[in-house]
C-alpha cells in the first residue's frame, strides 16, 4: 500500500480544504494510506514530522507556503519525493514586482526543487512558470472536481435571489457585491455567506440594503447543495482565483455562476464563459451579466450548469492524481537515513 504524507497549514473550511478532503478520500478509495499533518495543529512537532516522513513514500504540500517549505526541504533531507499543489496564481498572490526580495527568491528555490508541481488550472500554471522564470519547468494541471450534480430547490416567491460564498477579505472584493446589488432593480436580493476581516465594514456599508430587506449577511454556513439551490444565481468577483470550488459547487447544484472576467472562471466555464462572465471588471458589467443570464429560462440555466459540472468528473480527478503519485512511487527510490 503506497503511503502519502499530506502536509497542510491548518484544518478548516473553504475551497482549498474542501478539495483537499476530496483528494484524501479519493486516494484512500484507490488503496493509498493517507496521513494528514496540519502544521499549525497540536500534533505538529519536528519529531512527528520526521517520523511520519520516514514512513511515507511521497510528501504532498498544499494550502499556502509553509507546507511547501516543510515538504520540499524534508523530502530533500530524507530522499523522499515531494509534490507542491498550487491553488492560486502566484504572481497575483505575491505581486509581480521585480527584483524579488529574499523571501521571494527563497520560495522560488523551494518550488524549483520540488519533485513535482501540480496546478489547479492552466492559468495558475502560466502564472507559476512566469513567476519562476522557467517556462520549461514541468508543471502538471489537474482541475478541481465538482460534486455530483443535483437539482436546485424550487424557486421561492419574492424576487430574484443572488448568492455569494467566500471569505470576506480584500482579495474576494465583497464590496463590489453591494455596488452590483445597488445597480440592479429592487426585486433582486443578495445573500452573502462567509466570515472574515471585512465583515464589520460590509455590515456598515450595506446597512441601508439590509434595512430594505434586499441584503442578508449570513455569516459562516455550510456551503452545500441546498444552500446554492436556494438561489437563482451565484456571483464571483474576486481580484484573482485559482479554480474556485464555489463555482463548481454552484454548477453541481444546477445554479449558474457568473463572474467578472477572471481567467480562472473563463477556463472553468468553458463554452459558457461568453455568456456568464462580465465584459469588464466593474460592478456595472457584473450587474449587466446578472440581468442577461436571468433572462434565460431556469431549466436551461440548470441544464447548462450541470453540463459544466459533469465536465469536472471526480473520478477523473482521482485517476489523474493516482497516476501522478504512482509514477513518483515507481520511479523514485527513497533511501531513508
Amino acid at each position: 500500500m503506497p503511503r502519502l504524507l499530506f502536509v497542510t497549514e491548518e484544518q478548516g473550511y473553504g475551497g482549498i480544504h474542501t478539495v483537499s478532503r476530496q483528494l484524501t478520500e479519493a486516494l484512500g478509495a484507490q488503496g493509498w494510506s493517507v496521513e494528514c499533518l496540519p502544521l499549525r495543529g497540536p500534533k505538529a512537532t519536528w519529531g512527528s514530522l520526521w517520523r511520519r516522513a520516514r514512513q511515507a513514500d511521497v510528501l504532498l504540500a498544499s494550502n499556502n507556503f509553509l507546507p511547501a517549505y516543510v515538504a520540499v526541504l524534508t523530502g530533500l533531507a530524507m530522499r523522499r519525493p515531494s509534490v507542491v499543489w498550487v491553488h492560486g496564481p502566484l504572481q497575483d498572490v505575491l505581486g509581480s514586482a521585480r527584483p524579488f526580495g529574499l523571501k521571494h527568491r527563497w520560495l522560488q528555490w523551494v518550488y524549483r526543487r520540488a519533485t513535482m508541481r501540480v496546478c489547479v488550472s492552466h492559468n495558475t500554471r502560466r502564472s507559476l512558470q512566469d513567476w519562476l522564470s522557467a517556462d520549461d519547468l514541468p508543471v502538471e494541471v489537474v482541475h478541481n472536481p465538482a460534486p455530483v450534480p443535483s437539482l436546485p430547490s424550487s424557486a421561492a416567491e419574492g424576487g430574484l435571489r443572488l448568492g455569494f460564498v467566500g471569505r470576506l477579505s480584500a482579495e474576494k472584493r465583497p464590496g463590489m457585491l453591494l455596488q452590483t446589488l445597488q445597480l440592479l432593480p429592487t426585486s433582486y436580493h443578495l445573500t452573502i455567506v462567509g466570515d472574515g476581516p471585512l465583515m464589520p465594514d460590509l455590515q456598515r456599508a450595506g446597512a441601508e440594503l439590509i434595512a430594505q430587506g434586499r441584503l442578508r449577511i449570513a455569516g459562516a454556513l455550510p456551503a452545500d447543495s441546498p444552500l446554492y439551490g436556494s438561489w437563482d444565481l451565484t456571483l464571483v468577483c474576486s481580484a484573482f482565483e485559482g479554480y474556485p470550488m464555489v463555482a463548481l459547487e454552484s454548477l453541481a447544484a444546477g445554479v449558474a455562476c457568473v463572474s467578472t472576467p477572471l481567467p480562472a472562471m473563463q477556463e472553468l466555464l468553458g463554452p459558457e464563459a461568453q455568456d456568464w462572465t462580465a465584459r469588464d471588471d466593474s460592478a456595472q458589467a457584473l450587474a449587466e451579466v446578472v440581468e442577461r443570464t436571468l433572462r434565460t429560462p431556469p431549466m436551461d440555466r440548470c441544464r447548462r450548469a450541470h453540463a459544466r459540472a459533469l465536465a469536472h468528473d471526480p473520478a477523473r480527478f482521482a485517476q489523474q492524481w493516482q497516476g501522478l503519485l504512482q509514477c513518483l512511487v515507481s520511479e523514485f527510490r527513497p533511501g531513508g537515513p
